[in-house]
């Protein structure tokens, strides 16, 4: 199958596209100064997600005695980086929506799973560096991009791999780079450049099924692997797998990277589970 990823990414105009202020929100999330008024500033911009954020902040999850009337308020009740983090969950979910399931292929069990992986790496971010939560949950959310892309534009030839890898067991990029010389990570973190997002979330699309980039080093290279680990702890839930050895068949670079004994990794898996139940309602609010 001859594709070029260049090519491929300039059929952008086929899909949906991420408002403005969306793109403003997340340039914000890399930014630990960004302030509440800046934040108020935009999303008051566009009032469709102004409307929407109240809806979230007025509903039974968070329990607030009195009506939210303003983004301030919300800010001020809900925290800062909920805010920001519930924006960006929407703007980012406009974009799946526009989306339409192909032959085996479902953009809602994706945005579960990105969904997942988002709140997990914010949850390893706050070990690793709370200023960062915001810009890892965005990677999170965005880790998965390339295989709208490709659904879009491959068409045929992706519901073709999406089978081929879910018939062999094999990971879709192991199966993408056979046939296509490329995987769906290549491809995302190609459509971020263009969309000019920063680098350091290009990157932790770009290189979510390979934590050892030979041209990658310094902190850059700790946000790749935390949105690395956030995929497979993820994976490792949803797929209901059994131990650490499953880990392994899934991903040989996994312990490349980490040395997790098997009480620790099935630990981690339990503190990732209950910030997945912890958030239960977070996922129907944002109609997963």
């Amino acid at each position: 199958m001859d594709y070029d990823v260049d090519k491929i990414v300039g059929r952008i105009q086929k899909l949906p596209t991420i408002s403005t202020v969306a793109f403003e929100i997340i340039q914000m999330c890399s930014n630990p100064s960004t302030t509440v008024k800046q934040l108020k500033s935009v999303i008051a911009t566009d009032q469709s997600l102004t409307a929407q954020i109240l809806r979230i902040a007025n509903s039974s999850y968070y329990n607030y005695p009195r009506t939210i009337h303003s983004i301030e308020r919300a800010i001020i009740i809900l925290g800062f980086r909920m805010v920001q983090d519930i924006a960006i969950s929407i703007a980012v979910y406009s974009f799946y929506r526009g989306i339409r399931n192909t032959n085996g292929f479902d953009v809602k069990d994706l945005w579960r799973h990105v969904l997942s992986t988002a709140l997990i790496a914010k949850m390893l971010g706050f070990e690793y560096d709370p200023e960062l939560q915001s810009m890892l949950y965005v990677g999170g959310l965005l880790h998965d991009i390339g295989k709208l892309v490709e659904n879009v534009a491959l068409q045929e030839d992706f519901s073709f791999i999406f089978e081929k890898s879910r018939q062999e067991g094999v990971r879709l990029d192991v199966i993408e780079d056979r046939f296509f010389n490329f995987t769906h990570a290549d491809i995302g973190g190609k459509l971020l450049e263009r969309w000019k997002l920063p680098s350091q979330i290009v990157d932790m699309v770009r290189y979510h099924h390979n934590p050892v980039p030979e041209s990658i080093s310094g902190e850059r290279i700790h946000y790749i692997r935390i949105v690395y680990l956030a995929n497979i702890l993820a994976h490792f839930i949803n797929k209901k797998w059994k131990s650490i050895h499953a880990v392994l068949q899934y991903d040989i670079h996994f312990k490349d990277v980490f040395r997790f004994s098997e009480q620790e990794f099935m630990d981690l898996v339990e503190r990732s589970k209950e910030v997945l139940q912890d958030n239960q309602m977070y996922f129907e609010i944002l109609q997963v």
